[in-house]
């Protein structure tokens, strides 16, 4: 039933319930094709897409009801937002606002909304050269354990952030990253590779590579975009079995609107306000983590807007529009200030929008409209509360029994509720 099938986070809750009842279970499309359910590269490389029909078969009968019940409660999914569309092309939709005299305006896809000015800086990605330097195989495969370990502390310590600074929703595109560095097949293979005399650098590339190309080719959109999760839990590893340091994004002393081949949710979590503007890159998606977290940071960004955007010089003078995916190079001193002022307006209508958050929900005509909130736990409410809801419309109740090793008692469930 998932609106953007069946992709990392819910992926990962399934599996993370398989895995704690100590059980086996199978995810089986009509055409035969089927994934172990504890193996996160398995279900996505499945390419569940809403309205694919699928078999659930288990060793454990006990746990067949529950994870059919899981499944179609859309494990932590909205199941009631709209099904991701393909982009439409961006000259489409008509911008709120256009400069009159620009230098050029690059078109991409909208992936948050928002206006700003500033000036332009590249970001390129360290590259990480990787040879097949053969070593003793329980030695290669020590450190191999070592560097995922070390990954998993790092994603730990990432998801502690992104929790308290974005909140659960955002904090679970780490969690997937951590299902997919322990993936049993990817590991599986990576090890088998150095058994047979390869590097443990070397062999880690070539496993993850394989399954990467896999996401790539898959139809969906959204699912193909998991490429970009792997392809950075990928570049995590590899840093700690070569013994570099983390990725840095330099964005100078003052706030620049970033630009990039492409950037990954890691890349984008260690960004703010305070050193970004807002960023457009060459390639990815509006589905994509990297989005969402822009989303969540509140940063205008555009995505897929092409090579032009990797040839624009550090410190170019730049509008850009996350609303409309257009980045204008080069505007003259009025469409600045053009842009200025409708930035101001846009801000006004957002302190109106929350000065008035608390009045009573409703239509033109007078009918009345309840706003509540759709949260994963009780902790959540407060925060529902300030932005303007009148209670709760929908608690996402298999939260309490995703996140802990044992079923949660009905004196723990009732007082979740009640708080």
């Amino acid at each position: 039933p998932n609106p953007q099938g069946l992709h990392a986070r819910p992926a990962t809750l399934l599996a993370g319930m398989v895995k704690k009842a100590g059980a086996k279970a199978r995810l089986t499309r009509d055409d035969g094709r089927s994934a172990d359910a504890t193996k996160l590269m398995e279900l996505l490389s499945l390419g569940l897409t809403r309205g694919t029909p699928l078999t659930v078969s288990t060793d454990q009968q006990a746990l067949l009801r529950p994870l059919v019940d899981a499944i179609q409660s859309g494990l932590g999914d909205d199941l009631s937002a709209a099904a991701p569309q393909a982009a439409a092309p961006p000259t489409t939709r008509t911008p709120d606002w256009v400069p009159q005299q620009v230098g050029a305006a690059l078109e991409g896809v909208g992936a948050a909304d928002g206006l700003v000015v500033g000036t332009t800086r590249q970001h390129l990605q360290r590259s990480l050269t990787v040879t097949d330097e053969p070593a003793d195989p329980a030695q290669g495969a020590a450190q191999l354990d070592a560097a995922l370990q070390a990954a998993a502390a790092d994603l730990d310590s990432m998801m502690a952030d992104v929790h308290a600074r974005f909140g659960a929703d955002k904090a679970a595109i780490f969690a997937a990253h951590k299902e997919l560095l322990a993936d049993e097949g990817t590991v599986q293979d990576a090890v088998s590779r150095i058994l047979d005399g390869h590097g443990p650098a070397w062999a880690y590339q070539q496993a993850t590579n394989e399954r990467i190309a896999q996401l790539q080719k898959l139809d969906d959109p959204v699912l193909a975009g998991r490429a970009s999760d792997l392809g950075d839990v990928q570049r995590r590893v590899l840093r700690h079995l070569l013994g570099l340091g983390e990725d840095t994004v330099q964005t100078g002393a003052a706030p620049v609107i970033l630009l990039a081949p492409d950037l990954t949710p890691s890349d984008t979590a260690r960004l703010g306000p305070d050193t970004l503007l807002g960023f457009a890159t060459a390639q990815g998606g509006p589905t994509s983590h990297t989005a969402i977290i822009a989303r969540g940071l509140g940063l205008p960004a555009i995505v897929a807007a092409g090579a032009g955007v990797l040839e624009v010089p550090d410190g170019t003078l730049a509008i850009l529009d996350g609303s409309a995916g257009r980045l204008y190079l080069n505007p003259s001193e009025n469409d600045v200030q053009a842009a200025r002022e409708r930035m101001a307006v846009l801000t006004a209508e957002r302190e109106a929008a929350r000065a008035a958050r608390h009045q009573p929900g409703g239509t033109r005509d007078g009918v009345r409209v309840e706003i509540a909130a759709n949260i994963n736990r009780a902790a959540d409410a407060a925060g529902a509360l300030d932005a303007g809801a009148e209670g709760v419309g929908l608690m996402r109740t298999e939260f309490l029994f995703l996140e802990r090793d044992s079923a949660p008692s009905e004196a723990n469930q009732e007082q979740e509720y009640r708080a």
